[in-house]
């Protein structure tokens, strides 16, 4: 069985906003702009060193 957790925010810095606004919130900022990202792979070759 799989249990998903969404927090909004590390802490739960964004709980007041994600409530008020119906949102879920996540705290990836500091990735920066993934604009230029197009594909997963990209995303892994980027960034998948420091998502394990």
């Amino acid at each position: 069985m799989a249990v998903w957790v969404v927090r909004a925010g590390g802490s739960g810095e964004y709980e007041d906003l994600a409530l008020e606004k119906g949102l879920v919130v996540i705290g990836w900022s500091e990735l920066g702009a993934l604009l230029k990202v197009s594909t997963q792979e990209e995303l892994i070759q980027n960034w998948g060193k420091e998502m394990k």
